[in-house]
């Protein structure tokens, strides 16, 4: 959850009363609003989600992102600092999970902004993202608890929104931006880097353009394919993904899958996103085949 310099400091959303009698927690969920964390239990079988801990301060001065890097059992938050840029805040903390309710902060440290964070499968190599459409790796210091920059920023095509993703293979970065006028024509820009696992360090690789405008992208959990919502028709472009190289191609496109935004696999074949139409107020969960994209089951937001 992001917050900017000029908004108010956000409130914790609203959750579901805990359920009578003892709990025990299923899916613990770590919300970062403002410059704090919350913690929340998720039920998936009863559909609630109860508030556990929180707030928890970071000292970020604008909370951006938070990822859990589950081999060091910490989680990294960041964020940006002012507007215009200053040096008036941190941009990067770290909190503990050795008590998984209760995350204790760490160490905070000012570093360039920092709106998203993608963490390797070590948790000591993670790739951040610049407001600017840039990616940088950073190096974790586990006994310290400090980042520091590994290789050069890397920019890829200016635009809007941009979907960031990790291969996992380790080895190929994946930035996904639109840009065009306000009323169109727009063009969708697939930026791969390559990226030394041992290193991290990156180094860009090509671009593919697609045509008109992306909504969120998502990555099978595989890493053949990344799936590009269509926003103004709600047709899905299945781009393959080459986890070794990187080299990215069109591999097909799913015309009626009526898609919007789409954020993040969560099996093998069902991914959640958005619709096209009432995309602001419904979550759907799609299926995918490996050539089609169907809408199944959606879930209303206002009934949370």
């Amino acid at each position: 959850i992001g917050g900017s310099a000029n908004a108010p400091t956000p409130t914790p959303p609203t959750v579901n009363p805990p359920p009578p009698g003892p709990s025990t927690p299923e899916h613990l969920v770590y919300a970062l609003s403002g410059n704090q964390v919350f913690v929340f239990d998720a039920h998936p079988a009863q559909g609630t989600l109860q508030s556990v801990a929180g707030p928890i301060a970071t000292t970020l001065m604008n909370g951006a992102a938070i990822a859990f890097a589950a081999p060091q059992r910490v989680l990294f938050a960041t964020g940006f600092v002012c507007m215009p840029r200053g040096d008036c805040g941190n941009s990067m903390a770290v909190l503990s999970t050795s008590n998984p309710k209760a995350p204790s902060l760490l160490n905070a440290q000012s570093t360039q902004d920092t709106t998203a964070l993608l963490v390797d499968n070590t948790g000591l190599l993670p790739i951040g993202l610049d407001p600017v459409n840039a990616f940088q790796s950073w190096r974790y210091d586990p006994a310290a608890h400090t980042f520091t920059a590994v290789g050069a920023l890397q920019a890829f095509q200016t635009g809007d929104g941009p979907s960031i993703m990790l291969h996992p293979s380790q080895q190929v970065v994946i930035g996904v931006t639109s840009v065009g006028a306000a009323n169109g024509p727009f063009s969708t820009f697939e930026n791969w880097f390559h990226r030394d696992p041992g290193s991290g360090i990156l180094t860009k690789s090509s671009t593919l353009t697609l045509a008109d405008e992306a909504g969120n992208a998502a990555m099978t959990p595989d890493g053949r394919f990344v799936l590009v919502p269509d926003t103004s028709t709600g047709a899905v472009n299945i781009v393959a993904v080459d986890g070794s190289t990187g080299a990215l191609a069109l591999a097909g496109t799913s015309s009626s899958a009526g898609a919007f935004l789409l954020y993040q696999f969560i099996d093998a074949t069902h991914v959640l996103g958005r619709l096209k139409v009432n995309n602001s107020d419904r979550l759907t969960i799609f299926t995918f085949n490996g050539t089609t994209l169907t809408a199944g089951a959606t879930l209303d937001l206002a009934d949370i």
